[in-house]
């Protein structure tokens, strides 16, 4: 009879409650999202991994489904290849359960496998980014080279996959760094093979992008009309004095359209409600503020250079605002379920704009009882109202193990002192990948939780890691080597 062994089990255990999650979290979206269109039909702001998956799945059949069940079946050998190495290396039921637990009952994290998006590729391969993290740090010295190599391919694969994930990449590079030079092995020699895996993955997506487009098509000019408009609705926005006239005409529009949304958060006190509606009518400003603009015959359309102008001469004019714009965009990625919660525990009423185009950057009106509208019934306000404050003190844990763990190991590289703690690296490796690209993703973009997710495992696993290390203290015990 064969013995199967706790880390099989586990990862079998957890896989099988991760189903359950997908299926309890499919009501959250539908299977077409507004970004979906822009994979099916590969256009050219994207990059070409993912519409490549659908192609794929489109050789079995032309329904939708095949891919659905494609991603989800990858997701699912991710998180049992996860958990698998949690038990297998580390030996402690707490970590394992814990992990797993936290995993497969994030339904925000499930949600996103039965929707035609990118996240769910993503979310598989950062669990396969950590798997081989494990093996880096805790396995043996032979499989290092092989798994850096591993590694490489993953994380090209995943900027391939999603451009925003690019922090992966120096954040890899210096935690191999301090792998090699830890276990006294050759630095350059590792590091230029995971360089060399990672620029064929990405190689292999330029020459597929180029059989379907000349050439690329950025979302630059995109993200600075959401940054125009969100800033322009301060109270402190400052106009750049070397605007032309017809730029400064341009953005004197943008600035009286957002002119009702900024009397409301003026005299609106919940912080809560003010900073997560800040992020639906940035968005508002890249999709439907100028369209809307040009539509009234108040402005003529734009071309991308002229966005391109406006949107860094009125960043550089409002450097100050920018920053703590962003800045509170990286607490605002951790409210997870926040307009709920305010709406169901605190009292709180969604506005309402006598211009009524306005409206449609509401959640009330765009989801009108769906599950993004915070006034409905909908069984993701019920998950809501308990998920907010369990994000806040998770991103609050996140945030202080990050501080600790990455003060310890730089003091340890100061003092060039090669005996660095297993445990406390890669919680701080876990850390600095997670980090680096939230205030990324809080700099260039909108803080929403598809953003959030990808990470989620990597501080979940450092937080058990954390609590496990923490009782080993209490109870005066060696944690012992993986």
């Amino acid at each position: 009879m064969i013995r199967l062994g706790k880390p099989f089990m586990f990862g079998l255990l957890f896989a099988a409650l991760t189903v359950v999650g997908i299926m309890l979290g499919s009501s959250l979206f539908g299977l077409l999202e507004p970004d979906s269109l822009s994979y099916l039909s590969f256009r050219p702001a994207r990059t070409a991994f993912y519409p490549l998956f659908l192609n794929f799945s489109g050789l079995f059949t032309d329904q939708i489904w095949v891919a659905i069940c494609l991603q989800s079946s990858i997701y699912i050998l991710s998180v049992f290849s996860l958990i698998w190495s949690i038990q297998h290396y580390f030996n402690s039921l707490i970590v394992t359960f814990l992990t797993g637990l936290g995993i497969s009952a994030n339904v925000y994290l499930q949600a996103f496998h039965t929707v035609i998006l990118s996240e769910s590729l993503t979310f598989s391969l950062m669990h396969f980014i950590i798997v081989c993290l494990i093996s880096l740090i805790f396995g043996k010295r032979k499989k290092i080279e092989r798994t850096t190599i591993f590694l490489g391919l993953l994380c090209g694969a995943l900027f391939a996959l999603k451009p925003a994930m690019i922090t992966i990449l120096p954040s890899l590079l210096i935690v191999i760094a301090v792998i090699c030079w830890q276990k006294g092995i050759s630095t350059i020699k590792k590091m230029a093979l995971f360089i060399i895996a990672f620029v064929a993955m990405t190689t292999v997506e330029i020459g597929v992008y180029h059989l379907y487009h000349k050439e690329r098509v950025s979302l630059y000019p995109l993200i600075l009309r959401g940054k125009i408009a969100i800033l322009t609705a301060s109270p402190n926005f400052v106009f750049p004095n070397d605007l032309d006239i017809n730029n400064k005409q341009i953005l004197q529009a943008v600035d009286d359209l957002y002119e009702p949304y900024q009397r409301w958060s003026e005299d609106e006190h919940n912080i809560i409600v003010t900073s997560n509606l800040k992020a639906n009518f940035e968005v508002y400003g890249q999709y439907q503020a100028f369209p809307l603009l040009v539509k009234r015959g108040v402005i003529t359309k734009p071309s991308s250079e002229q966005m391109t102008e406006i949107g860094l001469m009125t960043i550089k004019a409002n450097i100050g605002l920018y920053l703590l714009h962003s800045l509170g965009y990286l607490a605002e990625l951790w409210s997870v379920g926040g307009l709920v919660f305010s709406n169901k525990i605190l009292g709180a009423v969604m506005p309402v704009f006598q211009d009524a185009s306005l409206n449609g950057a509401l959640p009330t009106f765009a989801s009108k009882n769906g599950p993004f509208d915070p006034q409905s019934d909908h069984f993701a306000n019920q998950i809501g109202v308990i998920s907010f404050p369990v994000f806040i003190i998770f991103g609050l844990v996140s945030f202080a193990l990050a501080l600790w763990s990455l003060k310890h190991v730089a003091n340890r590289l100061i003092n060039q002192v090669k005996l660095i703690d297993n445990f406390t690296f890669f919680i701080a490796s876990l850390q600095i990948i997670g980090w680096s690209n939230l205030t990324l993703i809080a700099f260039v973009n909108i803080p929403t939780p598809r953003y959030l997710m990808p990470h989620f495992s990597g501080f979940a696993l450092s937080s058990t890691l954390m609590l496990y290390l923490i009782i080993c203290v209490i109870q005066k015990r060696n944690p012992g080597k993986a």
